[in-house]
């Protein structure tokens, strides 16, 4: 799986997008033990995500959906803590 590490602390919200032209923004964010997902371009509840997993150091990615994680794309993120 793919991973992103070095943020140093555990998130709780991270907003990410694939640079390529037609990606949409993805809102993953924790829900007590669940991951959700959000599309803020779209009007759907969010998503349980099983495949998206915080952890103490950053996120880690167990499929390669090129919206949040496909080989070779390049992409922009932010991670947030909420205290």
């Amino acid at each position: 799986p793919a991973s992103i590490t070095g943020v140093g602390f555990e998130a709780d919200l991270l907003i990410l997008k694939a640079k390529n032209a037609g990606q949409q923004w993805h809102w993953f964010y924790k829900d007590g033990a669940t991951t959700k997902s959000l599309n803020p371009a779209s009007s759907a509840a969010p998503a349980t995500m099983s495949n998206v997993n915080f952890n103490s150091d950053g996120m880690t990615f167990s499929d390669d959906d090129p919206s949040y994680n496909g080989n070779g794309n390049s992409y922009v993120w932010v991670a947030i803590k909420f205290n």
